[in-house]
């Protein structure tokens, strides 16, 4: 090694030997701060990998000339402060760089301070390390970093300015965002070559651009083929930077969890986006919901129509009465409280002739909301309780599951300006998290336990250990709960008198086990007054007046006009009183009456049960 070679911080002059390039770009910077300024790497020349020259700059060398017509500040100076330095080939045999020219001159002043209060708020590479794990796998935003990072590094200052800085580093630049679709595409033909059961359908324009983009993992594909009795649909807005539109498909399983069946990109919301999406879902799977719920846009309603010929829709309630604020709340000013009261008990409405009346009685009520009303009663198949209360919908009456869903993906993205990649990256980051519940659950399932003994154990012990065998635990507890409660009802057998008075109450206030969601003349209707064994009125507590009805089929079949068992998939309390005094308990898992069973709960129960259980 050289003699002259020197590593220390004694000085800089012309002729002053380095041992490398880390070793030169320390000393100078260390150098440049000891005297109150700053140094920035300009121009160098390579040899391959080797660097043979490089001139450093002051941080207020070079110029900017704005293109604003604003005010603006810049810390290009055109300083001529400037050091050239090399790394000869020849007669170097330790590669050692050499200082050639110094300009030691400065157009602007020098502050020791300034720099040095620079130094202590720089963030150190492991905040930096920190930062970028927060920012780009926790999604987390300037104020719960700060929080984050003052914790943990209480004796560093931490400024906003700089943290938003340090942050911006790390979120995706417009340059790492060319041929989004393509890699998003490229991701998902890879994942399809794998597997042929993924699905992947994708729609173009005239121009290559992508319009459509529908793909499904194949659990997906089984869980819709396995519990699409009622799905959700919705779109939201502002997910990504193409403002596509996101649909998405929420149901719920066996135990009562949500589940997302499918995930789309639309370029709009028009009926022929909405059609090409539910062709290519038939296609895959060949199943078509039996039920799905919509926020009542006209274009779903028609490509519902026209591809889901098989399934009934459901407006969401909550949409409805969103679209009511809307559009009446100004028009009706200090009688809209009063309209929206007469509006439930209108669509709650349980007889059809009812419904009718009522609705007839609210536009003349109310001439105010007349153009609205007689729009929105085109579509009263789907929401008033008179049409829709015989459906099977897990008691759901909203998009409340599929909406909590988009709240979750909303949640972890930073803005509305994402790439498709990352969407994709986080849609499929909540369906792991979907699996790692269920595999949870199997595995808390899985540990031995002893249950403590419930009502239900011995009251209907045969009833109670074939639901234990063949329910889930969600579905037991709910149905245990329904057997626990049928002790605080009463039932009697009734008269034709009793029920043609009980015709008269047919309107329901609440969602809950008491609200009566059918009248005795609709059960007598769907079921044929030639197939009815019996009619058992259901009493509650110490009330002598009828809250509900439990028909009797001769085919050893039931209905109640709480509907739960079509609804829910749940035998209800009503029914269990009736069987507690009738004293026919095996009668509840017998072939016949699993019909009143959704298809996804029944049909893993009747496979199951061996054969001389439910027959006749």
């Amino acid at each position: 090694m050289n003699s002259n070679v020197e590593s220390d911080f004694a000085g800089l002059y012309t002729g002053k030997i380095l041992e490398n390039w880390t070793i030169c770009d320390q000393f100078i910077s260390n150098w440049s701060k000891s005297k109150g300024f700053g140094v920035i790497k300009d121009k160098v020349i390579k040899e391959g990998d080797d660097i043979r020259r490089r001139s450093y700059i002051c941080e207020h060398g070079r110029s900017y000339t704005s293109k604003s017509m604003k005010d603006t500040s810049t810390k290009k100076m055109s300083c001529p402060w400037r050091v050239n330095a090399s790394c000869p080939k020849v007669n170097n045999p330790d590669s050692a760089v050499f200082i050639n020219k110094i300009v030691n001159e400065h157009n602007h002043n020098l502050n020791i301070e300034a720099i040095a209060f620079r130094e202590e708020k720089r963030f150190s590479e492991e905040m930096m390390n920190d930062i970028q794990f927060l920012t780009q796998h926790c999604k987390m935003g300037v104020t719960a970093q700060r929080k984050y990072l003052e914790g943990k590094y209480s004796s560093q200052p931490i400024y906003t300015k700089d943290l938003h800085a340090a942050i911006k580093r790390f979120r995706p630049t417009a340059k790492s965002l060319s041929n989004d679709a393509a890699k998003m595409s490229d991701w998902l033909d890879n994942q399809k070559e794998r597997d042929p059961r993924w699905v992947v359908s994708r729609g173009w324009d005239d121009d290559n651009t992508l319009t459509h983009l529908l793909w499904m993992t194949p659990k997906q594909v089984e869980d819709w083929i396995q519990y699409s009795d009622c799905v959700i649909n919705d779109v939201t807005h502002k997910t990504n930077r193409y403002r596509m539109a996101l649909s998405l498909f929420v149901g719920f399983d066996h135990n009562m969890q949500n589940i997302l069946f499918a995930q789309s990109l639309l370029i709009d919301e028009s009926k022929e986006s909405h059609s090409w999406l539910f062709k290519h879902i038939i296609e895959a799977t060949g199943i078509h919901p039996t039920v799905i719920i919509t926020d009542s846009d006209p274009a779903v309603d028609a490509a519902v129509k026209e591809v889901f010929t098989n399934t009934y829709p459901i407006h969401c309630a909550f949409h409805i009465t969103q679209n009511l604020h809307k559009n009446l709340r100004k028009p009706l000013g200090d009688q809209y409280e009063n309209f929206l009261r007469d509006f439930y008990l209108c669509r709650n409405s349980l007889a059809q002739a009812t419904f009718r009346d009522r609705f007839a009685k609210l536009i003349e009520n109310y001439p105010q909301s007349q153009s609205y009303l007689e729009g929105l009663y085109a579509s009263k198949e789907f929401w008033a309780h008179s049409f829709t209360s015989f459906k099977f919908t897990g008691g759901m009456i909203s998009s409340s599951r599929v909406e909590s869903m988009n709240a979750c993906i909303k949640k972890t993205l930073f803005n509305s300006d994402i790439s498709l990649c990352e969407l994709m990256s986080e849609i499929h980051k909540l369906l792991d998290e979907q699996d790692k519940k269920n595999r949870y659950q199997q595995w808390k399932l899985a540990i031995p336990s002893i249950k403590n003994l419930e009502k239900s154990n011995f009251l209907f012990t045969e009833v109670d250990k074939c639901c234990e065998k063949f329910l889930t635990p969600a579905i037991l507890k709910l149905q245990r709960n329904e057997i626990n409660q049928s002790l605080y009802y009463a039932a009697k057998l009734v008269n034709q008198q009793d029920i043609i008075t009980a015709t008269n109450d047919d309107s329901c206030e609440e969602e809950c086990p008491e609200s009566t969601q059918a009248t005795i003349d609709q059960l007598i209707e769907v079921s044929g007054r030639d197939n009815i064994k019996e009619i058992w009125g259901i009493e509650v507590g110490n009330s002598s007046k009828i809250k509900h009805y439990v028909v009797l089929l001769k085919n050893n079949a039931h209905i109640c006009s709480c509907l739960m068992a079509i609804r829910k998939g749940i035998i209800c309390r009503h029914y269990f009183q009736v069987m507690r005094i009738y004293a026919f308990v095996s009668l509840l898992f017998r072939g016949n009456n699993l019909k009143t069973l959704p298809l996804g709960y029944a049909k893993h129960l009747r496979s199951q049960v061996p054969h001389s259980t439910y027959s006749i």
